[in-house]
């Protein structure tokens, strides 16, 4: 069900002609590319509770899939908010510049649309 999913995914985002991207890079949380073609880039990232990722970028928006759930806390222009996951949620991600921690060891699959 999960490929079947990502090859729908793929045809969708083919057909927008979107953005050209490259791998999503964390500067203080391990991300492995689980899987990459022309139209998106999936990887698995690993956090531990309390450390902030690293601010960075994201190329093209991003939907993250919630493998272990918890707090996380944003960091955006300044700005901190807060989001409460459980494994299983779907996030949407817009692409910009921000940071992030979660409150627990925290995994995710990242699929960025290039």
């Amino acid at each position: 069900m999960r490929k079947l999913t990502l090859f729908a995914l793929g045809i969708v985002v083919g057909g927008a002609g979107v953005l050209l991207a490259m791998q999503q890079q964390y500067p203080n949380a391990p991300a492995e590319v689980v899987f990459e073609n022309d139209q998106v880039v999936v990887q698995r990232l690993v956090q531990e509770a309390g450390k902030w990722t690293g601010e960075h970028s994201h190329a093209g928006n991003q939907v993250a899939v919630i493998l272990t759930g918890g707090t996380t806390t944003f960091k955006e222009g300044g700005e901190e908010t807060e989001q409460t996951n459980k494994a299983g949620d779907v996030l949407w991600v817009d692409a910009v510049t921000h940071d992030h921690k979660s409150d627990t060891d925290a995994e995710a699959i990242l699929i960025t649309i290039k």
